[in-house]
């Protein structure tokens, strides 16, 4: 059976590479400053890495600080643009693989990546438990999700009920949710949300008035947690 993130990588507008470079430098804006300087990343494991537009704005953030990186995706067709890109091959690698159904030998990550993945994996707390097991105590996850509290949820409820809705399974989570999510391996230590940018114009307005009241509300979620004490 075709993997339907293949084909879009293949053909969607979400893989344009202009637009996920400025997606990836939007993301580790902001977690540079959720990061607040602590910035010594170690052994990185990035999970659904895509097509590496992420890691290649890591490489040219001068004050993160890993001795390796390591990006995992399910689709052939992603991994096979992440090899292209400008990153330091002695430090980068990128292989395909299942977060599913991937097997860890021992504690062998330091910090953990998982952008925008999580939430299209309907047993989300099997893969948190099975990369827990790749950590050490005090490692950390970096993770983002997409937010309930956002006009784009309501657009992709909309496009579900309407059956056009193309990246299949996706759960879209509150601040308490995620909480809960990482609460049996990971403690988040900080938390806050990102505006999407004016791409889809409407929602970006909405998202950013209902900020205004509500500090929750907004395109994605993103936390720094860390590992749970054994």
């Amino acid at each position: 059976m075709p993997y339907i993130w293949d084909e879009i990588w293949r053909r969607d507008p979400y893989a344009d590479p202009d637009d996920r470079r400025k997606r990836a430098a939007l993301r580790t804006s902001a977690i540079d400053r959720l990061l607040e300087g602590r910035t010594q990343l170690g052994r990185v494991l990035e999970l659904g890495c895509g097509d590496g537009s992420f890691a290649a704005s890591v490489a040219v953030q001068p004050q993160w600080r890993l001795s390796n990186y390591l990006g995992i995706d399910r689709s052939s067709t992603a991994i096979d643009r992440a090899k292209k890109q400008p990153v330091p091959s002695e430090t980068y690698s990128f292989q395909a693989g299942d977060i599913e159904t991937l097997q860890f030998t021992g504690r062998e990550v330091d910090t953990f990546f998982a952008l925008g993945v999580l939430e299209h994996i309907e047993d989300a707390g099997a893969v948190l438990r099975n990369i827990a097991s790749a950590g050490n105590p005090g490692s950390r996850l970096i993770i983002s999700t997409s937010n309930t509290l956002s006009l784009m949820f309501v657009d992709r409820l909309v496009r579900e009920a309407r059956r056009t809705w193309p990246y299949g399974y996706q759960r879209n989570y509150k601040p308490r949710e995620l909480t809960c999510l990482l609460h049996p391996h990971f403690t988040i230590r900080a938390m806050t949300v990102v505006q999407e940018d004016w791409r889809y114009l409407g929602s970006a307005i909405v998202d950013r008035i209902g900020h205004v009241f509500n500090r929750s509300v907004g395109r994605y979620l993103l936390a720094v947690a860390e590992l749970n004490q054994a």
